[in-house]
């Protein structure tokens, strides 16, 4: 597999293709990855020939949040688009209603095909790329149902256990950590491209900017579980202060995403690495002042 970057999203079909860009593919695993947020496309090229005596087989990009993908065949003709996708467009016009991005090809033995695809998204995009036979790719979806199954189905636990905590002890701090961790599994879910497959199908705009919404919500919310589970108003009142910043970041970080989604990805990472280390060392002060429930 070879890639031709597109910084500028300038590369046409027809200019792939051309001499000066058909030079420039390179070895996929040998170009550096550049980290950090940006919209970028990449040029991919890859020959595959089927030797063996299966002839469907299904093409998978292992990453759901990639803005645009488009998949186009070698013909004698010239590129041939077969497949248009992305978290742009509404999930129902993926060919396979999968949270990654699949695509069945029919691939005839001992034949060579050449594809190429063009991947647009928010980041250096270098997912990976998977082909299986149509038989083992059910076969990994039914074990990856299980594997997410159980692990969403752990976390669904926590939050109606400690509800029901809340209710019965009328502790604001339970209350407190079933919204945060309601707004960490929303997180994940948008992450996973689960919560785009069966929560907001249609809404791809939204799925857009749903991770740094949820992660800073369940940041802020962090912040409050911490306050009154360690009962910081006595062991570390000038938490307050800390507090109403980290507080303030986060709500610019969700203000922002509205507008310049890719500045509110980046004060999402940052805020939120700054909100856990400062929390993990606020129950560790709190632990040395007293504080036995900081041992939790």
């Amino acid at each position: 597999m070879e890639v031709v970057k597109d910084k500028q999203l300038s590369i046409s079909t027809e200019a792939i293709r051309s001499e000066p860009f058909n030079n420039k593919f390179v070895p996929l695993m040998s170009y550096p990855q550049e980290k950090g947020f940006f919209y970028t496309g990449n040029w991919l090229r890859f020959d595959v020939t089927n030797e063996s005596e299966e002839t469907d087989w299904i093409l998978e990009f292992a990453f759901p949040l990639i803005n645009q993908l488009d998949i186009y065949m070698l013909t004698t003709n010239g590129l041939e688009l077969i497949y248009e996708v992305g978290s742009d467009k509404p999930f129902a016009e993926r060919v396979i209603e999968h949270r990654f991005f699949a695509f069945p090809l029919t691939l005839e033995q001992n034949k060579q095909y050449t594809f190429y695809a063009y991947a647009v998204g928010s980041g250096d995009l270098h997912p990976p790329i998977n082909l299986w036979s149509e038989k083992r790719y059910h076969e990994k979806i039914q074990q990856e149902s299980i594997i997410l199954g159980i692990f969403y189905g752990i976390i669904l636990v926590m939050i109606i256990y400690n509800f029901f905590l809340f209710i019965g002890l009328r502790m604001r701090s339970y209350l407190f950590y079933v919204i945060m961790i309601l707004f960490t599994l929303l997180g994940q879910l948008s992450i996973n491209g689960i919560a785009f497959q069966y929560l907001w199908p249609n809404s791809p705009q939204w799925n857009l900017i749903a991770v740094p919404i949820f992660v800073s919500l369940a940041c802020i919310f962090i912040l409050l579980f911490s306050w009154f589970f360690l009962a910081l108003k006595n062991y570390f009142p000038t938490f307050r202060y800390i507090g109403y910043g980290l507080f303030f970041f986060h709500c610019v970080t969700i203000i922002t995403v509205f507008f310049y989604r890719l500045p509110a990805l980046y004060f999402m990472v940052i805020f939120s690495i700054l909100t856990f280390i400062v929390v993990l060392s606020v129950a560790i002060y709190s632990l040395t002042r007293g504080a036995r429930q900081a041992r939790f």
